[in-house]
């Protein structure tokens, strides 16, 4: 599953990373609560995110909260998604949990059915699109680490229609 100069998906990390600013680059701050719950560990999330386009944040500002990101409610994650999944393109070496709890959030799995439903549902097709290409790249870069669980979240995202 090696990324190809084909036209059909990125051939490396910075076109990925171009791909994801343009395909998430009109995204409108939620108008829906950002967190799915009240707690400190929220409010901790929220003094990070308010008022906050997810394209202003740095993967130092996401890595110390990187555990919170299932604390997103599903808008919040379509939305701030871009900022997560730009931090482990471009410092995958110091983001810690961050591409493992993508792949959670990423995953239809029991008990976060609904979640991921709601997250699909405020995706564009162009979104999702580029969201399989990451998950793809992440299988890439590290295969014993990622691929059964990038397999498992693949099988969730369409395969883009051929042109």
């Amino acid at each position: 599953m090696s990324l190809r100069g084909d036209g059909s998906r990125p051939s490396d990390r910075a076109s990925l990373a171009e791909r994801i600013r343009e395909v998430f680059g009109d995204a409108q701050y939620p108008t829906e609560p950002l967190l799915s719950h009240d707690c400190d560990e929220c409010r901790q999330m929220l003094d990070i995110l308010s008022n906050r386009h997810w394209a202003s944040l740095r993967a130092s500002e996401l890595i110390p909260k990187a555990s919170s990101l299932a604390l997103l409610a599903p808008e919040g994650l379509c939305f701030f998604l871009p900022a997560y999944m730009l931090a482990t393109l471009e410092s995958y070496d110091l983001v810690d949990v961050i591409p493992d709890n993508l792949l959670f959030a990423l995953t239809p799995e029991r008990g976060n059915e609904l979640r991921f439903s709601s997250l699909m549902s405020c995706l564009t097709d162009d979104q999702k699109t580029v969201v399989r290409l990451f998950i793809q790249y992440l299988a890439d870069l590290d295969p014993l680490t990622y691929a059964q669980r990038c397999e498992q979240a693949l099988a969730s995202f369409p395969e883009p229609p051929t042109q």
